[in-house]
């Protein structure tokens, strides 16, 4: 018996899903080895492929012979056979062949501008299953290949395609160009219909990982240096090309999602839990709202599989819902189902279903919170920044009462990974110690107004408002470093700042920059230094500058503002000795008598004491009050 006839009928076998006896395998195996020497590239392929698709190994010493031979012909192999080496490897579960997998990348790289849509496909199929990363010149290769055969892609190949561009992506490759992104999704909406709920749940699971770590691209494209010099002008470009591709991708995104929705609610009723758990994901990472009948169909089909759900299938769907607080019956059996898993969740699935909860302001079954705590606190070696603040801000928002020995690892933990927050992370760090005040130190806050001064730049006015008010509502003074850069910050962002963001800001900062002018006086009193003198003027001209650039914005967004923005904005501006430009004050008092029956005590209070003390300064420069606010 030759090699072909050996792989014709094994071959035939899996085609007709018939398993050959065991004695019968193992003449055959043993006769395929005596003919290893013999067999064709061609044959190595067929071989390999005939036991994948049985799903049964062959055996060690036909599979040590088989894997010789490859590594002798793979410089030979054609696309085909190369594409379908790899694949059947990674079906057989073989990754520790190192050496071949390398080889038969090399000859990846050197036949791919030849490779059909399959054997791409395939290839990339193959590394991502094996989670090998190939070799840089591969992937570019393989990449390029792909945009020029994804208009030949079949439903099956293209979901396969950006599967692996999600795995090879979240180990570190990165996203892949925009244009190859934008041709694999554009032919995945073309061939939504013949797609599988298993297809959708891939390429929706992937689009998402993919989204984030464009988004994290941004973050870090932001972190970079910012000035235009020639050494370092290319962070800024590359900063707003990674802004670019972020804003393509939703563009691009918007269709298939929409594509998608149609077809998932074909499908719903018998799609599996975790294709439906990474279509809400996908919705939730691009902030796109779901369809009410789609979410409904979602919604019911979860409720009829939550008892045989996965542990990371429960805390995706926790996590990614919509708003909890309107699926209650959903909620209550996947809480049943999470006290069930609870021991099997990873630190990513108990933050994300945290994070769901946090999202919608309900609080998670006390069963299922307290296992948590226990998990979350054992696999506290393995968090990752995000991680790590989506379980602080559970602990702040959703907790009632949090476990000590919980909240200590997550100090430990913070405090390691902080130079990996970005803006939006350090802000709801943070914040969270609002909640938690008696638990944050000194040490913590150090690390943490360490890496918020480096990431200062690239912060939202929302992030900006936080840590003001974090400092303010503690009563402790950042550095002045970080005083300044904040209020370096507030100043660049006010023209897009909301009024309830400008009211925080003036108050937080008013109420830090009289107590930070407070402590340096009495440091003067004491021992007079020129460099103390010339810091003090300079935080007095920072700060009557982000008062006048927020006074400005304030008028803009008046009209917005609830009793307690107008209290907080006429308080600031008193504490700090500061009269409001004239407009101002007019438009503060036309929005007090607006909302002056909204007012409660403590807002009535601050107005009346502001009021009065605006009075004496003005009159003390002879200027009267408008007759509104009088």
């Amino acid at each position: 018996m030759t090699a072909t006839h050996i792989i014709m009928m094994l071959n035939a076998s899996a085609k007709m899903g018939w398993q050959p006896q065991p004695s019968l395998l193992k003449a055959l195996s043993s006769r395929a080895e005596y003919v290893v020497p013999q067999m064709t590239a061609q044959n190595i392929a067929s071989i390999l492929t005939a036991y994948a698709r049985m799903g049964d190994n062959p055996g060690d010493r036909l599979l040590a012979a088989l894997v010789s031979r490859a590594r002798v012909l793979a410089a030979q192999m054609s696309p085909a056979q190369v594409a379908n080496s790899l694949r059947s490897l990674a079906v057989l579960g073989q990754e520790e062949q190192r050496p071949l997998i390398a080889a038969l990348g090399h000859r990846v790289e050197a036949v791919a501008s030849q490779m059909t849509a399959v054997s791409v496909a395939n290839t990339l199929d193959a590394f991502a299953r094996m989670k090998i990363k190939p070799a840089g010149g591969m992937l570019e290769a393989v990449g390029r290949r792909a945009e020029d055969v994804a208009p030949a892609m079949g439903a099956r190949n293209v979901s396969a395609v950006i599967h692996a561009y999600s795995v090879l992506g979240g180990m570190g490759m990165g996203a892949p160009r925009e244009a190859l992104l934008a041709a694999l999704v554009q032919q995945a909406e073309l061939k939504v219909h013949n797609m599988t709920g298993s297809d959708i749940g891939r390429v929706l699971n992937a689009y998402a990982q993919l989204w984030g770590q464009l988004e994290r691209e941004v973050v870090g494209a932001m972190h970079g240096p910012t000035d235009m010099q020639a050494k370092h002008g290319a962070n800024v470009l590359t900063a707003y090309t990674t802004v670019w591709k972020l804003n393509q991708m939703k563009s691009v995104g918007d269709s298939l999602l929409t594509a998608f929705a149609r077809r998932v609610e074909e499908l719903a009723g018998g799609m599996e839990p975790w294709d439906l758990a990474v279509t809400l994901r996908a919705f939730l990472e691009v902030d796109r709202p779901m369809e009410p009948q789609l979410l409904r169909l979602i919604t019911a089909r979860l409720s009829e599989v939550a008892g045989e759900m996965c542990a990371s299938c429960v805390a995706t769907v926790l996590g990614a819902y919509p708003d909890l607080a309107k699926a209650p019956a959903l909620v209550k059996a996947l809480e049943a189902r999470g006290v069930k898993v609870a021991a099997k969740m990873t630190a990513w699935d108990i933050a994300y279903l945290l994070s769901g909860f946090s999202r919608s302001h309900i609080q998670p079954d006390s069963t299922l919170l307290s296992l948590l705590g226990q998990r979350a606190t054992q696999e506290m070696p393995s968090l990752g920044a995000v991680d790590a603040v989506r379980i602080l801000d559970a602990c702040a928002s959703v907790w009632p009462q949090p476990p000590e020995a919980l909240i200590a690892a997550l100090k430990a933990r913070i405090q390691e990974v902080a130079k990996d927050l970005n803006a939006e992370d350090i802000a709801r760090t943070y914040h969270a110690f609002i909640h938690l005040r008696g638990h944050i130190d000194a040490g913590l806050l150090s690390v943490l107004a360490g890496q918020a001064l480096q990431v200062a730049p690239s912060m939202t006015s929302s992030s900006v408002a936080s840590i003001l008010l974090t400092y303010a509502s503690m009563r402790t003074l950042p550095g002045q470093a970080l005083l300044a850069a904040l209020a370096q910050r507030a100043r660049e962002a006010a023209p897009s700042m909301g009024a309830r963001d400008v009211a925080i800001v003036l108050s937080a900062y008013s109420q830090l920059w009289r107590s930070l002018v407070t402590r340096q006086l009495e440091r003067l009193k004491t021992k007079r230094s020129s460099e103390e003198e010339m810091s003090l003027v300079v935080m007095e001209h920072l700060g009557k500058n982000l008062m006048s650039t927020l006074g400005q914005r304030a008028g803009h967004v008046v009209h917005e503002m609830t009793a307690t923005d107008v209290a907080s904005i006429l308080d600031a501006f008193a504490s700090v000795g500061e009269s409001p430009p004239e407009p101002l004050l007019v438009a503060l008092g036309h929005r007090a008598q607006q909302v002056v029956d909204t007012m409660g005590a403590q807002d009535v209070a601050k107005t009346l004491s502001a009021y009065a003390a605006l009075k004496a300064m003005r009159a003390k420069e002879a200027l009267a009050l408008p007759s509104n606010m009088a």
